[in-house]
């Protein structure tokens, strides 16, 4: 074993003890100790995301969506970048903070334009826009969604519903 093979699993394990004894902050502050002291563990990714769900767990949802945030901002290109953008935006929304969870969605258009799922993040946050009576924000996500996503399944919904927002 190498040393940061040890250390990293301890902190992990440190992490989760803590928050069993209901000191979920101390729990948190060391599972994010791992991507900070150890870079190349394999355990960085993991931790910021247990950390999250312990925010969760104490329905702690904005502290939960800022450090699921760190998943995107640190490690982009890992398979779970973009989903982190869905589990903070879901956090927002049990706030409750619709206008920034619809942010929050929206911001995959501009950090991961290709990405499959990009539409219907879209979408979703046209949706929570449109719940919260905001109109206009609602109409530009849609129209984005028609003018860059065309052949998606979003598109048509979309585009159907910006008229009915504008009445």
């Amino acid at each position: 074993f190498r040393d940061v093979d040890i250390a990293d699993k301890a902190l992990f394990e440190a992490g989760v003890n803590f928050d069993s004894a209901g000191r979920t902050e101390d729990g948190v502050r060391t599972m994010l100790r791992i991507h900070a002291e150890y870079p190349k563990s394999e355990l960085r990714v993991k931790s910021i995301l247990k950390g999250a769900s312990m925010y969760m767990a104490r329905k702690k949802f904005r502290d939960a969506a800022e450090t699921f945030l760190l998943i995107q901002r640190n490690y982009p290109d890992d398979s779970l970048g973009i989903q982190s953008i869905a589990w903070a935006a879901d956090a927002y929304e049990k706030v409750p903070d619709p206008h920034k969870a619809g942010q929050t969605y929206e911001s995959a258009f501009r950090l991961y334009p290709q990405n499959v799922k990009t539409p219907s993040y879209l979408y979703n946050a046209g949706q929570l826009y449109e719940n919260n009576k905001e109109y206009g924000d609602a109409i530009s996500v849609y129209k984005l969604i028609g003018d860059k996503f065309p052949m998606s399944q979003y598109a048509i919904e979309a585009i159907f519903s910006v008229p009915f927002l504008l009445e």
